[in-house]
């Protein structure tokens, strides 16, 4: 049969020579289609959306294809980043992409406070507590920043964040001791983080 491609002309009122890149949009990416396959082998149901871009692609564009401008819509996020000490004060909202990998978030939060991204430990939020969940993200846990963002079935768009003064590296291998100081009342009057040797 005829290709989509120059179906999708006639019914643009384009001329029939003009060439087109071919996608299938689902509800979370795009696929790309051969421009010359015919409708029937497309198998198309009701509802199915095709979405075409003219060739040549752009140059000098920085989302030069649909797929890659879909990605961009679908993943971008407003990430809000607080200081772990003062989890209530949002220091500044930053635009990420939940496919990005944890090193990507800590060098876009180190670009931002001007500190080295390998010194930069993060926490997630836990959406049950409104608050910093207990321990920070260990660098080998976290895939993406989606995996950072999702918690107990919740969305959160909340980073909390240290600017340390050794590598997160160097602590992940040493243990971290946190020490509590109460009064004769039992209030908490100070608290000491400190990162001893794991032996």
């Amino acid at each position: 049969g005829e290709g989509v491609s120059r179906i999708f002309s006639r019914i643009a009122g384009m001329p029939e020579e003009t060439q087109f890149l071919c996608f299938e949009e689902t509800a979370t990416r795009v696929l790309a289609l051969e421009s010359s396959i015919s409708v029937r082998d497309l198998r198309l149901a009701h509802g199915d959306i095709l979405v075409f871009q003219t060739k040549p692609v752009p140059e000098g564009v920085e989302r030069p294809l649909l797929s890659d401008y879909f990605n961009y819509v679908v993943n971008r996020c407003a990430v809000k980043v607080c200081k772990l000490e003062e989890p209530k004060e949002v220091c500044f909202t930053l635009e990420l992409m939940k496919n990005m990998s944890y090193q990507d978030v800590v060098e876009a939060i180190g670009s931002r406070i001007s500190h080295g991204a390998d010194c930069i430990r993060l926490t997630a939020h836990s959406t049950y507590l409104d608050a910093p969940r207990q321990s920070a993200i260990k660098t080998t846990d976290a895939r993406t920043l989606r995996d950072m963002l999702f918690f107990a079935n919740a969305w959160s768009d909340t980073l909390y964040y240290e600017a340390l003064d050794s590598s997160v590296a160097d602590i992940e291998n040493k243990k971290e001791v946190t020490l509590r100081y109460f009064d004769s009342r039992v209030e908490e009057q100070q608290k000491v983080k400190m990162i001893v040797p794991r032996n």
